[in-house]
């Protein structure tokens, strides 16, 4: 019995660690340019890749499908911004799908991007007011309330059938990962706390 809680807690720090590196990544490239110095003299990149390369030594598999699927799912949507790699944000999204797919394999990726479609569609429907006040995307206002609950139900079902116990352990992780990376906003800049 032992060894089962000392595997799942183990699998729970590795999705926790790969939260706070993606969650970490994610702030730093929302960021106007300007800030993305401020973000880089705080460390949260090198805190970043700590986190992730920490994540990958508990649990490869978990670690590295997670981070995959997050990449996949925040650039999918990025279709003209100029990226570094010179391609654009769906095509870096489907060259990272084909490493997931060769690396960890589509069922770990598929659960994965599962879970986290999931996850980010239910942030969306916590912050529907607020993006729409402050003018951002939010797949909420984009899809429809419908559309999305249908969506948010369908990838938190794929996500349970696939790998119902990294599903239970990535919902547990986010108001830890929030916690810990929370923003506060001030008058006209974003200030990690």
């Amino acid at each position: 019995m032992s060894s089962a809680i000392s595997s799942i807690l183990a699998k729970y720090l590795c999705i926790l660690l790969v939260g706070l590196a993606i969650k970490l990544m994610d702030d730093c490239l929302d960021e106007p340019m300007q800030d993305l110095a401020d973000c880089c003299q705080q460390g949260a990149i090198a805190y970043a890749l700590l986190a992730l390369a920490t994540a990958a030594a508990i649990a490869s598999d978990t670690a590295c499908s997670l981070f995959f699927a997050a990449y996949i799912l925040g650039m999918a949507g990025d279709a003209t911004r100029p990226l570094a790699s010179r391609l654009r944000g769906w095509e870096e999204s489907l060259l990272v799908l084909g490493i997931g797919l060769a690396s960890v394999g589509w069922r770990p990726l598929l659960a994965a991007t599962s879970t986290l479609a999931a996850v980010q569609l239910y942030d969306d429907f916590a912050d529907v007011a607020v993006d729409a006040r402050l003018g951002r995307v939010n797949l909420v206002r984009k899809w429809g309330y419908t559309e999305c609950l249908l969506l948010l139900a369908i990838s938190m079902a794929t996500g349970a059938l696939l790998n119902p116990l990294q599903t239970l352990l990535v919902f547990l992780a986010v108001p830890p990962v929030l916690a810990l990376t929370r923003k506060t906003r001030r008058e006209d800049e974003w200030v990690c706390t």
